[in-house]
């Protein structure tokens, strides 16, 4: 009878699906700048999340790009929970994507300025050891200028 039970609790056990691998809290990707400025520059993209809110950032990773004095390519809040789906300015919350050349120019995308859209292709939620999306995607955004120096805008494309 003990047997018995030994083999049902193995077989419930063996039954349940092993969770995910835990990853790592980046997930790298690459970006594009073009118009006012032309690079190309790898990124990380860090998604935690809590109850109220899922923090979207990227950022660059090593060196900025020649003539980028400052850049932040994505900070913006998201209301949980995600989903694989599109989202712009209008649907995100609170955040921008900001570029400053060496020139003192600078672009954003924020608000009602410019334009952002971001599209998420694959997403997977993680609790344990941080809680946080590990996702794929590609996100698109318009700078216009945000100073009387910046001439014509800037295009932004991630892919993650």
């Amino acid at each position: 009878m003990i047997a018995l039970a030994a083999a049902a609790a193995a077989l419930l056990l063996a039954a349940e699906p092993t969770p995910p691998a835990d990853p790592a809290a980046e997930t790298s990707c690459t970006a594009r700048l073009s118009g006012a400025v032309a690079a190309t520059f790898a990124c990380a993209v860090e998604i935690p999340y809590d109850a109220q809110k899922v923090t979207l950032t990227i950022k660059p990773q090593g060196a900025l790009p020649a003539g980028v004095k400052a850049l932040v390519p994505a900070r913006f809040e998201l209301a949980p929970p995600l989903s694989a789906a599109t989202y712009t300015l209008a649907t995100m919350g609170t955040g921008e994507s900001r570029v400053v050349l060496a020139s003192g120019a600078a672009y954003v995308a924020s608000g009602a300025r410019g334009e952002v859209t971001l599209e998420f292709s694959g997403l997977e939620r993680y609790q344990k050891p941080r809680t946080r999306y590990q996702a794929t995607g590609l996100l698109r955004a318009r700078l216009l200028p945000a100073t009387p120096a910046g001439q014509g805008e800037i295009h932004l494309e991630v892919q993650f």
